[in-house]
């Protein structure tokens, strides 16, 4: 009998040791959002206000400017390593009225969708990641023109990230990429850019 209650009180003990060490799972789903610079240029856009006054000039540039994206990693407290897979959206746009009638919106853009895999080492709340970019769908826009695409284009990322805790990441980026013209591969542009983001985990 008491070695039942012994063994009882084990397997107790044994349990709340268990549930007290017990680890959160390590996949996490998230969003995030960042700025980029850099990339060729591909035309200018000239702004004027509504008294037909130019005001400035915005460059659009095939690594620029705005990117949103969302997904999933992996981060297990027991390994340093981690990784994180996203599907986003990439794009530098200039809008404004077209002069010709003072009344049309215009908008001239580059976009692409980018599929990201980053792969990375942690070091206390400081991470470096080496990774893999893809962007479908690569499309530069303009008033009275067809769009023009390009090909699908693979690319490389390097990233340094902090996490001031388990759920937020600043990340600070460079991108090496390519784009070659659809239907002629003698004309590309470099998308090469660096970039802040950040993202929120859950």
């Amino acid at each position: 009998m008491l070695q039942k209650a012994i063994c009882f009180g084990f397997c107790v003990v044994t349990g709340l040791v268990h549930a007290e060490t017990f680890e959160p799972s390590p996949w996490q789903v998230g969003a995030g959002f960042g700025l980029t610079m850099g990339g060729d240029e591909l035309g200018s856009v000239d702004i004027y206000n509504s008294e037909g006054k130019w005001v400035q000039s915005e460059n659009i540039r095939a690594g620029r400017l705005f990117q949103f994206d969302a997904g999933a990693r992996y981060r297990s407290l027991q390994s340093p390593w981690m990784a994180q897979i996203t599907f986003g959206y990439h794009y530098n746009a200039a809008n404004g009225k077209d002069m010709a009638t003072n009344t049309e919106d215009v908008s001239v853009y580059f976009s692409r969708y980018p599929l990201e895999i980053l792969p990375s080492i942690r070091f206390d709340r400081h991470s470096l990641g080496l990774g893999f970019r893809y962007d479908f769908s690569p499309t530069a826009s303009a008033p009275s023109r067809s769009p023009v695409k390009f090909k699908d284009a693979p690319g490389g990322i390097a990233e340094y990230d902090y996490s001031p805790n388990e759920n937020v990441t600043f990340g600070l980026r460079y991108v090496k990429i390519k784009y070659t013209l659809r239907d002629d591969e003698s004309v590309s542009l470099e998308g090469d850019h660096v970039g802040i983001n950040a993202k929120f985990w859950f």
